[in-house]
């Protein structure tokens, strides 16, 4: 699997691109491990999650935390 499908360069098509890790993804056995590693990266899918999507579960987490 190349790396620019979880990695796509700016300006390709990063719908086929996101669409194409998520579906990886989604049958990995470490997507859980692949997540949490990504994290505070600013780019690309890491555990099913595009960069905005990790950044919406990062303050999902703080107000669970804070609740």
């Amino acid at each position: 699997m190349p790396a620019r499908v979880f990695h796509p360069e700016r300006g390709e098509n990063t719908r086929l691109w996101v669409s194409t890790a998520k579906a990886v993804c989604a049958g990995c056995p470490v997507r859980e491990e692949c997540l949490e590693a990504g994290m505070r990266e600013p780019r690309g899918v890491w555990g099913g999650l595009t960069a905005r999507e990790r950044v919406r579960l990062r303050h999902e987490r703080r107000a669970d935390v804070a609740v």
